[in-house]
């Protein structure tokens, strides 16, 4: 029946690449933690706006 149809597409895909079909899915999966870093790239360059932000009043300072 179902199961059936499904492993005969599973072997149909895995007969096509087997070594390309599981690591594409673990890659699928492993796609979410790298999200959480670039989140983790965000604030570094918060940090980088800061030091600018910093510069900008400290050339203002000289003129006036």
């Amino acid at each position: 029946g179902i199961e059936a149809d499904i492993r005969q597409t599973l072997l149909a895909r895995s007969t096509t690449n087997i070594d390309d079909e599981v690591p594409s899915e673990t890659s699928e999966e492993v796609d979410t933690p790298p999200d959480a870093a670039s989140l983790v790239e965000g604030p570094p360059l918060v940090e980088d706006a800061e030091p600018r932000v910093d510069d900008a009043p400290a050339t203002v300072s000289p003129h006036s």
